[in-house]
């Protein structure tokens, strides 16, 4: 049978197998046959297995088939294996022929045959284990156990005995065939069974298997392997003496061989497994084989995690026999192939392989270990921490013969030093100490190019600070590595510190290092204090071989030069010469690190020679360069700073200045910092230098640096250096005028420049010294050339090519203004020698350049597009021209000449506008002769640019010049005043808007410069024009100006021209245009009126007392005016604060020289050498000041209004209003005549038809009428008038108004209150006006018209009752009525309740009606509660009050709140129970303020005073809500409101229009704190809003009135009380009433159910109204009995205990049908199938439901084929009309067994909150209710198990509270975190006071468990007992057992296949950890066996792709690391 064997290669494949390896071949043949001998008795029996054994294989072929792939490859056979071919040959016979069962019988008449075939088919059966069917694993098991029972008798009876245990053989044959992963330690179990048995032929045995060691297939590799050490193992003597460890050597061979032939080796483990298992065989006798095995282990790529673990055990066994080892084989071991003892590790460190690692520092410390108790006297020593030197002695070696590697080339052999090293200090922490050169390694080491070793190295040198004594230097370096590390809290880095620390991210962006960041030089330096200095060759042996490293090396390695450098005791002058040459590298960070070198060497550099220093400042100085980068040029001024420079030589001290003076332009402020640090932080240096004076004139020269840090430094270091130079003292004020200047602008910073440079100039005698150090010409030379180098200073620069950030780095604003007054002398135009610096040149240009001098650096600065530069160069240009306050004619000559003939000419726009700005300037200066001739020979320049330049800048600056004009000359210009005029009035309307807002500003100016000669033409233009635009139309198209001109630009020049009328300062016309103004106060356009009231005010001063008392009067409704700016104007009006004019004028007051008729003289006529020209000091001063930022805002728009003026927002028509308008009135007006009279009147109604000024004219006609009673009737219509409308948005406010007028005019005249209430009441039918204003006037009806009170009522009583009016004029009628029938008496009130209640019961409105209960009330303080309308209000409050509406509730309170006072003491109480027992809480709120405020419980005012409050607690917020939380989290509460679809919804009166409200919430002042607002600026928006009168009548008309403060202070603490508790007290007061309206609800709650209790009384039941189920409704019902029940605890205990008990009852009720119905609804829609489709198999699990399956298709069947058949569709039709009535069924039963499951949740929370709220329940009934709601978790609905639970753990928690605290008293374990601190105790105090209780929670804790625990029949109740078992936790959490258990099995849950499991245990894991559990921390940090591995059950599930709850496992992680 060919297939019964395996296939033997054949041809060439075969002899290249048996060639390739004839050992294997031949020694299985030959030689380990004849080991093998079969004995006589054995030999039937072998036979007859070799006989079972073939038909095993003949009957699996495809496992031999499988076998024999195994030893193929991808080429096919050619690819066989020599070792395959070797087993094979021995399966042929003689003939070649492969043997079948009679050959066998044959074969085995020989003998050597029988062996040999024997051996074969064991290995084979040892090889098919690893088969993949069970069949073919189990029957080459039975057939091993075979053979070895019958090669057992050899042994002798026990071994054979042991062969026959069956139960063995089964226990190997399950796991063999069940458990796949299992599978090696199964055969690993076989043949420690039969392995002795095997023991005749385990040699040929093994060698057979040792042919799989090239195996394919790694199963049958892994297999073979496992038998072959098993068998080794088992004998190990026959290996040993017989094979002498051959199969060992093999199978250590075999991992290279392996290796060679595949890349996949899962069953490594298996061999390193089979190495450990044999240790004990070779370990102790071979060493070459001992460290061969532990080096190849230890190289293993690509270890597993659990091949590590198998490497240690197997490497730990093997070096724990070497010290055995080695006392064995003694002598030299040194030429060692792996070398021995510490010798070993040496090898291990390679350059190419990194693979040993790993596991090195493991080995070595273990290998160090045992070598220590390998000493004999140490056996019973532990491994000291700080051992002795010959305890160590070859550790010690070990680490010395480290020296070469920690210096080696290759980093991986540098590391395994490092790692080596690290390993050998744990050990032996003294090391360090014994050999202190260690340290100056592991310094090094810490600057090491590879990070894991500069790692380790750090780590190193932090354990040596830590360990040992500790001393200031170990300190000091342990704090820098926490530092560098950040792992100190204040050093952690957070998401604040990275992103909101301004300074670190600075740093971050410039890439350098944070100032509080500890670098690695700062460890080391601080360390290198306890190391021992490097040899001095060394260190120049590193520097040397900087040419051949790459940079990395190279900073590294002067790294280290710095550190050892800084440790020599001397200088070395070699060193120092290959150090200095790297300054001139081209690689800034080496040029950088060797600065850091040079200056660790400064100390010693301090005693060289002076030679070595000069050469050293060589080097050095020659990067003292502009163009050096800033980093390097600060590390090298930071050198020179500790530099000895004082033995410099006196030329090079010079060059070091001038040095430091090309430094000071450098670009980077932080260079001149230093560069300014150096200069004048070295005064003594200087002085002994004798350049002190040059020192400080430097100093004084950079004064202008435009970084404000090293502008103030350098001016602290002057004042330091000058306070004690007496001559100098003067000084130090201007000094610190500059400094305090440069936070301000630039110009203030020049004033002070100039102030300072004055000063210097007062005191020139005296400051010689320092005028001559300032004017050095090195230092001005330098300046000059900073500023005009490459430039023709004879010439104005082009911008483009002018470099100006020069500008920023030293502005030449103060070295132009103090060189040019101190007559510096520029530069000679050439080099020549016969040129001199002090000789004027002859051309007029180099002449011109001369005087000027310094000045010229400023006029490139004046052509610099950025506009505060260049005016702050166009000021200082004008400040060089004066000393003090006299001008210099010859700069100011050259400056008029750049401006004429350059710049004013010049194409670039900057020029040109710096030349209008200088001569703005220069006028403003005021000088005598020469601003008058700027203005001659420049105003029609001026104008020519304003009108025809192209840049807009330009024209601004050319308005401005004519701006200056027009103040400093009002008479001058009047010849060009209509050009101006013309000018500007063109540019009013110019498309920039920059520029027609100048335009604007400067055109009323034109005006103010009119003369009495020319005033009348000019206003006679201004009118015409605004008459144009007003009239429009043909007139206005008919202008050509104005034609073309848009709506926008019309209205700014008519606002203008408004403005313009304001500015004529001619009295004579003043009064006509005040009069021509007033028209525009009525303008729509808030702008008209705004420049109308201005030019009024203007104007005013020019009027006598009766026009401008007459204009006041006109003016004043303007103080109401919308628009703010108006008001804000009026009100700095009324304190005569200038206005913007005003101010403008009082800035730059009138040229003393001004007059119409000028003198025609040219500057440069005035300006002529030796001419003195003086001017005042503060006009010098004054010309910084801005005009056009002056003007730039309104003020009126940005200015806020007075307090006394505030308030009214948009005015509103009220008292207040009122008020201030008469105290205005008062002060600013006087008696008018006749005439002026009734013009104020004229203009006070034309103001009154202005829509903006409606009311408020009414409100100034009022006040003037009663200024003159001449007017009082004309007055009175018109107010009577005005209240003939309804109250309608357009109409309120001016019907206010004149409701208010009339009041004041009456309150002034009593007669003229008599006129109006004629007037008022005449008209047949009233308006809403009238009745409102009648209404507003009542009180002085009553005082003065109360006679005609019935006559008012029989009018105005039938608008009551008529529909013909609108309601709120009946509404109105209602109150005068209600306010008139209490002053006539009893009949007439009761007229008027017959028309109220006609009217409520008319009026559909339910908020109509309750505006009228305030009035209502009124009538029953008079009457009493005797007319019908009473009881029906009463009634209707009954009926509400039972309402589901929370809305109807409500206004069922309002009732209540106005029959409080008459309604019975009992009846109250009937309803102030029902009420603070509400459902909602809003309801219960306002009915506790109702009960409280009317002081209905006063009564218990004693009681409640002695209770404390629980605010805070649970138990208080329980109180408080009377729901558990879940009641709204399931969503099962009743709606607050009911929505109507069909109502039409409209919007209601906004009632803050201003915001109030929010800006004094303190949810606004949360934002604004946050974002760092200044609380000041919302003080005024959150002051309440002044209400007008209307407001207030509708507030007195309201049945709810705000209490008073008394009121409110005097029961504050009552309402503060929480309504439960409020409760209590009423229904202890009234016990009767508390029972009756108990027993009314719960009477109401079992009918919801159809209960009825006996002991309920007929009249209770029958009071109780039946109607249809309404949730609501009744959710509502079972709400207030709740509540009234957790009330009534301890009143009736008895009663109470009864009314809990039918409570229990009904809950169970609602159980119970709720599962009837489900059941039953489960029931039909099964037995009708109901869910059936014909498509889908249905499942059958009885008869009854095949029937009915059968029958419903049979009917389809019959409906189908009579629809077919006949057209006839009746049975589809009957079958349509089932499935409609199961849907109607199913919808009425799911609402049914909805409605059920609400009422049960909230009678659940009710009893829940009941017991847990009860002080007065006994424990027995406390037990009960726990075990009942315990009882819940089994129904079936999760809302009910969720709400059972959470009234359990309330229950349960505060009952236990109870015991530990009085019951009025909240516990501490209620405060938050106080429970993992008080929790033991309040437990053994638990235990002492209710131990049934606690008792009960614990079991019910373990019998939960033990239900979670076994799994069965609780479903999906699962997740509800995870959450009830673990927080009832803390009960037994002294249970450590329990604990344990319990997070055992809710980390099992984490795997739960219900995802509601895998949340809920997830989540519980967490709140135990809240909760204080500790054992929940101590199982995230592991270590037990008995504790769950959290992190590894985290890490686990989290890298699982297919589970779903990672985010709750992220947040428990998250929390984890939360806590500290």
């Amino acid at each position: 049978m060919a297939a019964a064997g395996l296939q033997a290669p054949t041809g060439p494949a075969l002899r290249r197998a048996t060639s390739a390896a004839p050992s294997n071949a031949t020694a299985l043949s030959l030689s380990n046959q004849a080991q093998f001998s079969i004995m006589a008795p054995e030999k039937p029996l072998i036979a007859a297995w070799l006989r079972d054994t073939g038909g095993f294989f003949s009957s699996h072929t495809q496992a031999v088939e499988s076998l024999s792939y195994a030893f193929s490859t991808e080429g096919g056979g050619s690819g066989m294996l020599y070792a395959a071919a070797g087993i094979e040959a021995m399966t042929k016979d003689a003939n070649g022929a492969n043997p079948d069962t009679s050959s066998t019988t044959a074969a085995m008449r020989e003998d050597n045959a029988v062996e040999a075939r024997a051996v074969h088919e064991a290995v084979r059966l040892v090889a098919v284990l690893a088969n993949t069917e069970d069949v073919v694993r189990s029957g080459a098991v039975l057939l091993l156990v075979q053979l070895a029972s019958i090669l057992a008798a050899r042994l002798g009876p026990a071994q054979a005995q042991a062969m026959r245990d069956d139960s063995r053989v089964g226990v190997i044959l399950l796991g063999i065939m069940l458990d796949d992963r299992e599978l090696y330690n199964s055969v690993h179990e076989l043949f420690k069974m039969i392995g002795p048995s095997l023991a005749p032929m385990a040699i040929p045995l093994v060698a057979g298997l040792e042919a799989f060691f090239t195996c394919l297939d790694p199963n049958i590799r892994g297999i073979c392997i496992t038998a072959l050490t098993r068998v080794v193992f088992e004998n190990g003597k026959i290996f040993l003496e017989e094979d002498h460890l051959a199969a060992v050597w093999n199978l250590y061979f075999s991992f290279g061989s392996i290796a060679s032939i595949t890349k996949v080796f899962p069953d490594r483990i298996v061999l390193i497994k089979g190495l450990g298992l044999l240790a004990p065989i070779y370990a102790a006798f071979d060493s070459s084989l001992t460290y061969g095995i532990i080096s190849t282990l230890l190289n293993l790529d690509a270890k597993t995690v659990l091949e590590t673990e198998e490497i240690k055990a197997t490497v730990k066994q093997l070096v724990e026999r070497i010290p055995e080892l080695e006392q064995k084989t003694p002598g030299p071991h040194d030429l060692h192939a792996y070398g021995t003892g510490f010798n070993f590790f040496l090898n291990l460190l390679t350059p190419t392989n990194e693979s040993s690692y790993d596991l090195l520092p493991w080995t070595l410390e273990t290998f160090t270990n045992i070598m220590y108790y390998s000493i004999p006297a140490n056996k019973t020593k532990s491994i000291p921490i700080a051992g002795a030197s010959e305890q160590f002695e070859a550790l010690e070696e070990f680490v010395k013969s480290l020296s070469n590697h920690f210096r080696a080339s290759p980093p991986l052999v540098r590391y395994g030093a490092s790692a080596a090293l690290h390993t050998s200090l744990l050990q032996h922490p003294r090391l360090v100490e014994l050999q202190p050169s260690l340290l100056t390694f592991i310094l090094t080491g810490c600057l090491d190019t590879d990070p894991l070793a500069a790692f380790l190295y750090l780590t190193i040198l932090e354990s040596i600070c830590t360990g040992g004594a500790q001393t200031p230097v170990k300190t000091k370096v342990k704090e820098l590595i926490s530092k560098l590390r950040r792992t100190l809290d204040a050093d952690a880095v957070t998401y604040d510190s990275l992103f909101f620390d301004a300074d670190r991210v600075a740093s971050r962006v410039s890439g350098e290092s944070f100032a509080d960041d500890a670098k690695l030089r700062d460890v080391l330096d601080a360390a290198a204090l306890m190391a021992p200095p490097i040899a001095p060759k060394l260190l120049q042996k590193l520097v040397n071989s900087f040419e051949y490293l790459p940079k990395t090396l190279k900073l590294r390695q002067l790294d280290i030069v710095r550190l050892w450098g800084a440790k020599s005791e001397k200088l070395d002058a070699n060193l120092m010469q290959a150090l200095l040459p790297l300054l001139s590298c081209q690689d800034e960070d080496i040029q950088l690190s060797t600065v850091r070198v040079v200056k660790a060497l400064i100390p010693r550099l301090n005693a060289s020679n002076s030679a070595d220093i000069n050469y050293a400042w060589s080097f050095l100085q020659n990067l003292m360069q502009t163009k050096t980068s800033a980093p390097l040029l600060c590390s090298i001024l930071g050198l020179i700073r500790d530099f000895p420079l004082d033995r410099l030589g006196d030329d090079t001290k010079e060059e070091l200045l001038n040095s430091l003076l090309k430094i000071i332009f450098h670009p980077n402020f932080e260079v001149r910092l230093q560069v300014y640090d150096i200069i004048g932080s070295s005064g003594d240096f200087w002085r002994s230098s004798g350049l002190w004076g040059a020192a400080i004139g430097m100093l004084f020269s950079a004064i202008g640096d435009q970084n404000i840090s090293c502008a103030r430094k350098v001016i602290s270091h002057i004042c330091n250096q000058i306070e004690k130079v007496a001559a100098m003292k003067e000084l130090l004020i201007p000094l610190g005028l500059v400094k305090d200047s440069l936070s301000k602008s630039v110009v203030h910073t020049i004033k002070a420049y100039d102030d300072l440079a004055n000063a210097i100039l007062k005191d020139k005698s005296k400051l010689t010294d320092l005028i001559e150090s300032m004017t050095l010409e090195t230092n001005a030379d330098a300046f000059w050339g900073f500023y005009l180098e490459g430039v023709t200073d004879s010439q104005l620069v082009r911008p483009d090519d002018y470099d100006y950030t020069r500008n920023f780095i030293h502005a030449p604003f103060w070295i132009s203004i103090v060189l040019t007054k101190l007559s510096m002398t520029p530069p000679p135009v050439t080099e020549s020698e016969s040129d001199s610096r002090d000789v004027m040149p002859t051309t007029p240009a180099n002449k011109r350049r001369f005087i000027c001098g310094f000045m010229l650096c400023l006029l490139p600065t004046c052509g610099m597009p950025d506009p505060i530069f260049r005016h702050a160069a166009c000021v200082a240009a004008v400040f060089t021209g004066f000393r003090q306050n006299v001008a210099h004619p010859g700069i100011l000559r050259g400056l008029l000449e750049f401006v004429s003939t350059q710049m004013l000419n010049h194409k670039m726009w900057a020029y040109q506008l710096s030349g209008l700005d200088i001569l703005t300037l220069l006028v403003r200066v005021k000088l005598t002769g020469l601003s008058p001739a700027i203005l001659i020979q420049f105003l029609d320049m001026a104008l020519d640019v304003a009108f025809n330049s192209p840049s807009h800048a330009v024209k601004i600056g050319a308005m401005e010049l004519i701006e200056t004009f027009l103040l400093v000359f009002p008479n001058g210009v009047s010849a060009k005043l209509p050009d101006i005029r013309d000018v500007l009035r063109t540019l009013l309307t110019n498309e920039e808007p920059e520029v027609s807002r100048a335009a604007c500003r400067i055109y009323p100016l034109v005006f103010h410069c009119v003369s009495a000669n020319n005033a009348k033409d000019f206003h006679e233009y201004v009118s015409s024009e605004i008459n144009l635009i007003k009239k429009g139309g043909a007139e206005l198209a008919s202008d050509p100006l104005l034609s073309a001109l848009s709506s926008d630009e019309l209205s700014r020049v008519a606002v203008c021209s408004i403005l313009s009328l304001g500015s004529f300062p001619v009295a004579s016309i003043a009064y006509a245009i005040v009069q021509e103004l007033l028209k525009h106060l009525t303008s729509e356009s808030h702008d008209v009126r705004y420049a109308a009231f201005v030019s009024i005010r203007n104007q005013i001063q020019h009027l006598d007392s009766i026009e401008t008392a007459t204009i006041m009067w006109i003016l004043l409704p303007l103080y109401a005016d919308p628009y703010k700016p108006i008001r804000v104007a009026f009100a700095k009006f009324l304190r005569k604060l200038p206005s913007k004019l005003e101010i403008m004028l009082r800035v730059i007051s009138p040229h003393t020289d001004d007059s119409f008729i000028m003198n025609n003289v040219t500057w440069e006529e005035l300006l002529l050498d030796g001419v003195s020209i003086h001017t005042n000091m503060k006009l010098l001063s004054d010309v910084i000041a801005d005009l056009g930022e002056l003007n730039s805002t309104n003020p009126d728009v940005t200015d806020q209004l007075p307090t006394e003026d505030d308030g009214f927002n948009l005015p509103r028509i009220s008292q207040k209003l009122m008020t201030r308008m008469k105290e205005i009135a008062k002060t600013y007006t006087t008696m008018l005549p006749s005439m002026n009279i009734s013009q104020v009147v004229y203009h006070l109604m034309a103001m009154q038809s202005s829509k903006h000024m409606q009311g408020y004219a009414l409100l100034v006609l009022s006040e003037f009428c009663c200024s003159y009673e001449s007017i009082v009737t004309e007055s009175l219509d018109i107010l009577v008038s005005s209240l003939a409308h309804d109250l309608s948005a357009d109409k309120t406010h001016f019907i206010q108004a004149a409701a208010l007028g009339l009041k004041n005019i009456s309150e002034f005249s009593p007669p003229a209150f008599k006129q109006m209430l004629t007037k008022v009441t005449s008209a047949a039918v009233p308006n809403e006006g009238e009745l409102f204003n009648l209404f507003y006037r009542i009180d002085a009806i009553r005082d003065f018209s109360a006679n005609k009170a019935p006559e008012l009522l029989r009018k105005y009583t039938p608008i009551i009752t008529s529909h013909r009016f609108s309601l709120n004029k009946r509404l109105y009628s209602i109150y005068v009525c209600v306010e008139l029938s209490l002053m006539v008496g009893q009949d007439d009130i009761m007229r008027v309740l017959d028309a109220l209640q006609g009217f409520i019961e008319t009026c559909t409105e339910d908020d109509v009606v309750e505006r009228i209960h305030g009035s209502i009330s009124k009538l029953l303080g008079v009457v009493g509660p005797k007319h019908t309308i009473f009881r029906t209000m009463l009634g209707k409050c009954r009926k509400y009050i039972k309402s589901k509406d929370v809305q109807l509730r409500l206004k069922s309170l309002q009732i209540f709140q106005i029959f409080i006072k008459y309604l019975s003491p009992d009846e109250a109480m009937n309803f102030g129970c029902t009420f603070l027992a509400d459902s909602n809480a809003e309801v219960r709120s306002k009915s506790k303020q109702v009960l409280v405020l009317s002081g209905m419980l006063d009564f218990a005012s004693a009681s409640l005073k002695n209770a404390k409050s629980f605010a805070g607690t649970q138990r208080g917020r329980l109180l408080e809500t009377c729901k558990l939380p879940s009641i709204s989290k399931i969503g099962v509460t009743a709606a607050s409101t009911t929505e109507n679809s069909n109502e039409l919804s409209v919007p209601l009166p906004d009632k803050d229009p201003f915001n109030t409200k929010y800006y004094a919430s303190d949810r606004r002042k949360k934002f604004t704190t946050r974002y760092g607002l200044d609380e000041a600026k919302f003080a005024r928006n959150s002051s309440p809003v002044t209400p007008s009168i209307l407001e207030t009548v509708e507030e007195s008309t309201s049945a709810f009135h705000q209490p008073s403060a008394q009121i409110l202070s005097k029961y504050q603490w009552m309402l503060n009380m929480d309504n439960t508790t409020l409760l209590h007290e009423c229904m202890k007061q009234y016990p009767e009433v508390a029972e009756q309206v108990i027993l009314m609800h719960l009477a109401q709650t079992e009918l919801l159910m159809g209960i009825k209790h006996a002991t309920d009384d007929d009249d209770l039941n029958d009071s109780v109204e039946e109607a249809a189920p309404d949730v609501e409704n009744e959710i509502h019902i079972l709400d207030v009995f709740s509540n009234l029940l957790i009330a009534y605890d301890g009143i009736n205990m008895e009663a109470t205990e009864g009314y809990a008990r039918r409570l229990e009852e009904f809950i169970n009720t609602c159980n119970e049908k709720a599962m009837t119905i489900r059941e039953k609804l489960y029931s039909e829609l099964e037995s009708t199938f109901y869910f059936f489709n014909e498509f889908v198999d249905v499942p059958i699990v009885s008869d009854e439901q095949y029937e009915a399956l059968e029958a419903l298709k049979a009917e389809n069947q019959k409906a189908t084929l009579e629809a077919v058949k006949s057209g006839t569709t009746d049975r589809l039709s009957a079958l349509d009309v089932k499935k409609v009535e199961m849907d109607e069924m199913l919808e009425s039963k799911s609402e049914s067994l909805r409605r059920i499951t609400i009422l049960a949740l909230h009678a659940t929370s009710g009893f829940g909150i009941y017991y847990a709220l009860s002080t007065e329940c006994t424990e027995a009934n406390l037990i009960a209710a726990l075990q009942f709601l315990a009882d819940m978790l089994q129904n079936e609905h999760r809302g009910i198990r969720i709400t059972a639970v959470e009234a359990f753990l309330t229950l349960s928690k505060i009952q236990l509270e109870n015991t530990t605290s009085t019951s009025l008293t909240p516990p501490p374990a209620a405060v938050p975190g106080a429970m993992g601190t008080q929790q033991q105790p309040a437990l053994q105090l638990t235990q002492q006071r209710r131990p049934d209780l606690l008792r009960k929670i614990q079991d019910t804790v373990t019998l939960f468990l033990d239900k979670l625990t076994e799994g069965t029949e609780i479903y999906r109740r699962k997740a509800d007992y995870i959450s009830l078992t673990a927080q009832l936790l803390t009960h037994v959490s002294n249970d450590a057992f329990v604990v344990l258990k319990v997070l055992h099995l809710l980390v099992r849950f984490w795997r739960d296949p219900d995802n509601e499991v895998r949340i809920m245990s997830i989540k519980m894991v967490r709140l135990l950890g809240e909760m204080g559990i500790h054992q929940v921390m101590e199982c995230f940090r592991g270590g037990e066996e008995a504790r769950p591995a959290l992190m590894t059950e985290l890490a686990g599930l989290l890298s699982n792709p297919e589970y779903l709850e990672k985010e709750g496992l992220q947040d428990l992680l998250t929390w984890r690391f939360s806590q500290r």
